[in-house]
């Protein structure tokens, strides 16, 4: 990421204070690059966050992820946020179509090996 790019970043991150202020830095960063992987798509903001995966047993929202920040199944670009939601699509027959996104979100200058590994470890399980 170059010193521009990072400082744009930087930039943006500042605006959680007015959109999000309850949010941590983090926390706002996985929502905004939910936000721009999944542009494309008709999404409220809680979908975005309905996606978004922390982990419980730790505050800071480190640890048993998996390396995955935000994970949607998206049916004909609706979000399928619980069972009752993916229930509701036995209805549709044919023309179907599924977008599976997994989201691995950082701020650092690169991604380290191991992030990737890790993420390749959970989604093969």
């Amino acid at each position: 990421m170059s010193k521009n790019d990072r400082h744009l970043l930087d930039q943006i991150l500042a605006e959680r204070t007015k959109v999000a202020p309850d949010w941590s830095e983090s926390e706002y960063f996985e929502l905004f690059a939910a936000r721009q992987v999944l542009r494309t798509f008709p999404l409220e903001i809680d979908d975005l966050e309905s996606g978004l995966v922390g982990d419980s047993t730790d505050s800071s929202g480190k640890g048993s992820d998996g390396g995955i920040d935000g994970f949607y199944v998206i049916v004909n670009g609706r979000v399928i946020r619980n069972p009752g939601e993916a229930k509701a699509l036995k209805a549709l027959k044919q023309n179907i179509t599924l977008d599976l996104v997994v989201i691995q979100a950082s701020t650092e200058a690169s991604f380290d090996l191991k992030r990737i590994n890790r993420l390749k470890d959970t989604l093969m399980q």
